[in-house]
Order: C-alpha cells, then sequence, then structure tokens
C-alpha cells in the first residue's frame, strides 16, 4: 500500500497519475476533505485515477494504527500552500505538527517516506543555493517548511538509518494545478489574463525577478526514483537554472500569438515577504539520479497545450 497525503492536490494527483501509468493502484489518498475549499475540483480527479480508498486526514491515526503493516510508502504533499496566509497557527498544526507525526511513524516503523519542503526555507538570496545554507524563511508558510526540516534533520537524520527524504520544491509548475487558485503557478496565471483579458499583469521591476521553474513531470520522476532507491537526507528539487516572470510572460505571448505586457506596482503586503531570486545548486541531487529537466521553455509549451485543450 502507499499513502498519498494531498493526493488530489497538484503534485499529488500527477503522482498518482504517474504511478498508475506503472501499474500502481494500491493507494490510499488521504485529504483534508472536511475543510477543504477546493474540494469540488479535487473531486473531479477521482474517476481518473485507480486507487483503493480515501479518507479524510482527522482519520489518518486510525488508518496508521490498523493498516500500517501494509504501507510500503509515504508520500507527503498535504499542507497548506499559501504563502500570503498569515495565521501561523493554523500553519504550525496543519503543516509542521501534521508531518512531525507522520515523520515520527515512518521513522519508528522503517517505512519509506517522501515528504515535501519547499525552497521557500532558504529566503533572499542570489545565488543557487545548496542544502547547507543557512535557511532565512521570510514568511510563514515558509517559516512551517523550516521546522519540519529543522525536525527532521535534527530529531531523525541524526539517529541514522532513515528511509527518508525531503525535497525542497522550487517552482513547480504544469497540468493540474487547478486547485491552487492564488497559489498557482504564473503560467496558469498568465494563461488565465491573457485568455480574459488579453494582457498580461507583471509587478515591476519582473526582469529581475527570477525563480527556477521546474516541470510537474521532473518532479514525479524524481519521487518515484527515491521511493525505488534507498537514500535519506534533503534535496533541492530544481533545475539549476533560473528564467525571470518577463522572459515567462514573452514565452506565453509568443506561443499564444497574441498579449500585451501590463506592469503593476509591487504589492506593500509582499515587501519583504518576497523572494527575488531563486535557483537551485542540485549536485547533491544530480549525484545520485541521471535525469535530463525539461527546459522551461518546452515545458510552458507542454502545459499551454493541455490548458488550450481543456480551458480554451
Amino acid at each position: 500500500m502507499i499513502l498519498v497525503t494531498g493526493g488530489l492536490g497538484f503534485i499529488g494527483y500527477n503522482l498518482i497519475k504517474h504511478l498508475n501509468s506503472k501499474g500502481i493502484d494500491q493507494i490510499v489518498i488521504v485529504e483534508n476533505i472536511k475543510k477543504s475549499k477546493t474540494m469540488d475540483i479535487k473531486l473531479k480527479k477521482l474517476q481518473n485515477i485507480d486507487f483503493i480508498d480515501l479518507i479524510d486526514r482527522e482519520d489518518i491515526d486510525r488508518l496508521l494504527e490498523s493498516e500500517i503493516q501494509k504501507i510500503e510508502c509515504i508520500f507527503h504533499f498535504g499542507a497548506c500552500t499559501d504563502t500570503t496566509e498569515t495565521d501561523f497557527k493554523y500553519l504550525f498544526e496543519n503543516n509542521y505538527e501534521f508531518t512531525k507525526k507522520l515523520l515520527d511513524k515512518a521513522y519508528s516503523k522503517g517505512i519509506r517516506m517522501i515528504y515535501a519542503s519547499s525552497a521557500s526555507v532558504y529566503g533572499n538570496k542570489n545565488y543557487a543555493v545548496s542544502e547547507e545554507d543557512n535557511p532565512e524563511p521570510l514568511n510563514y508558510y515558509a517559516y512551517s517548511k523550516f521546522l519540519v526540516d529543522k525536525y527532521f534533520i535534527r530529531k531523525i537524520l541524526s539517529k541514522g538509518k532513515s528511509r527518508i527524504v525531503g525535497l525542497r520544491y522550487f517552482n513547480v509548475y504544469g497540468p493540474h494545478e487547478e486547485n491552487k487558485i492564488n497559489m498557482s503557478s504564473v503560467i496558469l496565471k498568465f494563461f488565465n489574463q491573457l485568455k480574459n483579458e488579453g494582457k498580461l499583469y507583471l509587478f515591476e521591476g519582473s526582469e529581475n525577478f527570477k525563480r527556477d521553474f521546474i516541470y510537474i513531470e521532473d518532479v514525479t520522476k524524481i519521487n518515484v526514483f527515491f521511493m525505488e532507491n534507498n537514500y535519506e537526507g534533503i534535496y533541492n528539487c530544481g533545475t539549476g537554472k533560473s528564467e525571470s516572470f518577463l522572459k515567462v510572460a514573452q514565452i506565453i505571448i509568443e506561443k499564444m500569438g497574441f498579449g500585451q505586457i501590463c506592469y503593476i506596482p509591487f504589492p506593500e503586503n509582499l515587501k519583504n515577504k518576497y523572494q527575488t531570486f531563486t535557483q537551485a545548486n542540485n549536485q547533491k541531487l544530480r549525484n545520485i539520479i541521471d535525469i535530463e529537466f525539461t527546459p522551461v521553455q518546452k515545458g510552458i509549451e507542454n502545459y499551454l497545450s493541455y490548458l488550450l485543450e481543456n480551458y480554451g
């Protein structure tokens, strides 16, 4: 049995589809059913995947007790991913304490676990960050991920012989992220702006705001690699290259064949809480996995084809 928390979210759903393509369908999906604001979007995904059960996150203790011997791997994606969330108590309970529970159970039972960390823990650094760089979280969401990584490093990795990996995701984009709404990738936001208004809106200075964009198919391959191989630790999950928001906007306008760029003032509420540059030093990952990352232009082309087919 494979447990996937957040299995109807962006990365979780793509992972399940990938596992299904490999003939793996003994999957239990865990979702925050009672509190999700996008459950209608998520439920539509159920008919396109093979799984054995869907449970609410509040019932996970019962599952871990009754079915623990059957669980071979836990993929943990379930979390509040809103970087503008101001309720730290909610993030503390939802992102930190819930993940600690899973980490402790996986370690005590020797279960393989791959959990979602975030490049947001690094804060504002103007170079390619490695896993050894000091975290400098800028917002409450980043702090919740920082706390998880700190706990994992101090309480589990320090003991050795775990089967747990934390992946610090950079800017993941691609099909099936519709449920992320405000936290969706800039590619989806730009597509919707073009479709609705014929314009793309960029913050002033976006030619200098750069991100390490990683395509969802690459992310699922990396997750499956860690499921199938014995490693532990924290790894950057990024391409090692960065592109500006302006460049992404220009690629989309070129591929769509229309549109113009409009600049808007940078929001006051994001000042000092916004990463202006992200790029992974992914040498640690490349030392163990042979992967050719999807170039951002190719990834955007693939994603636009999906969007035009489904929402064009």
